[in-house]
C-alpha cells in the first residue's frame, strides 16, 4: 500500500509525509538511479500525491479499509 511504499505509518504527519517521500525520491529519481524504472517513480509521486491531500487520502483509506477515525475535512 501507499503507507507502505513510503515508509511511513498510517498517522503520518504532512512533515513525515514530505519528508519521506524526498528521501525516497533522492535515491530512485531516474535522472539520479538509471537502474529503476520510471514507473517506479510515478508510484512513488501518485502515492505521496495521494496521501498528501486530505479527500484523496481519506478515500484511498476507506478503499483499503483504513479507519482513522477523521472525517474527510480532517475532523
Amino acid at each position: 500500500n501507499f503507507y507502505d511504499l513510503l515508509g511511513i505509518d498510517y498517522d503520518a504527519d504532512n512533515k513525515k509525509k514530505k519528508d519521506a517521500y524526498r528521501n525516497i525520491i533522492k535515491i530512485y529519481h531516474p535522472d539520479s538511479n538509471k537502474n529503476i524504472p520510471g514507473r517506479y517513480f510515478v508510484k512513488v509521486k501518485h502515492a505521496y500525491d495521494t496521501l498528501i491531500n486530505k479527500k484523496k487520502r481519506f478515500r484511498y483509506n476507506q478503499k483499503i479499509n483504513i479507519n482513522l477515525n477523521s472525517s474527510v475535512d480532517g475532523t
